[in-house]
């Protein structure tokens, strides 16, 4: 039974990797590449057919070439967020909250409580941190929610990341490990990284009633500390 366990756990694990990285080859294909073919094709057309709007035209390369690095630089940031190290875990979710508020039909709260004055390992920053973002995008994607309330409590032993919506809901399996079956790829990643940091994830759902994800990870040191 261990062993099968272990085994499903593991395949579980590579399956959120290959969905990290078909998520950076779809972005990198559709946004980067279709772009610098794009931007290629322009560049020829003015060497072949040089006229009086060559100015307009040059103008117009720059600004899809800035257009390009706005693209890069927002893949980086997704891959590694620059606040979440440079200004801690509360100031990046603050930032990362702005953003989607920016972007999302749903109206959104955020509610930190800060018991402790310490800084977090960077481990544990990342985990929560990514467990957030892929929660916020499954209820972009699938909720058709109204109201989300995200609630972050960090405490000296443990920290907590809880994110409430109130859209279609879904029947959570019992126990989790079926979420594969139901091709729940990614409350599979958070859960397997939360484990990898000595933390757990709770899915509490109901068809028409809507969702709560509730992420628990202890405040260790990390390894490299």
């Amino acid at each position: 039974m261990l062993e099968q366990q272990t085994k499903s756990l593991y395949q579980q694990l590579i399956q959120a990797r290959e969905d990290e990285r078909k998520y950076i080859a779809r972005e990198l294909h559709d946004q980067i590449i279709q772009a610098l073919v794009g931007l290629s094709y322009h560049l020829s057309n003015m060497r072949a057919q040089p006229g009086s709007d060559v100015d307009e035209r040059l103008a117009q390369v720059q600004a899809d070439l800035r257009r390009i690095l706005d693209d890069v630089r927002r893949i980086c940031a997704d891959l590694r967020p620059a606040a979440l190290k440079n200004l801690g875990l509360v100031a990046a979710v603050r930032s990362y909250i702005r953003e989607v508020r920016a972007k999302s039909a749903f109206h959104i709260s955020l509610q930190i409580e800060e018991a402790s004055d310490q800084p977090l390992p960077e481990d544990t920053t990342l985990c929560l941190f990514r467990v957030l973002q892929e929660t916020l995008a499954n209820v972009q994607k699938h909720a058709a929610a109204s109201e989300v309330v995200v609630r972050l409590l960090l405490y000296p032993d443990k920290s907590t990341l809880t994110v409430w919506d109130n859209g279609q809901g879904f029947c959570v399996p019992s126990p989790l490990d079926r979420l594969l079956v139901g091709q729940h790829f990614g409350l599979v990643g958070m859960r397997e990284r939360l484990e990898l940091a000595q933390g757990s994830l709770a899915v509490s759902s109901t068809p028409g009633h809507g969702t709560c994800v509730h992420a628990w990870v202890p405040c260790r040191l990390s390894l490299d500390q």
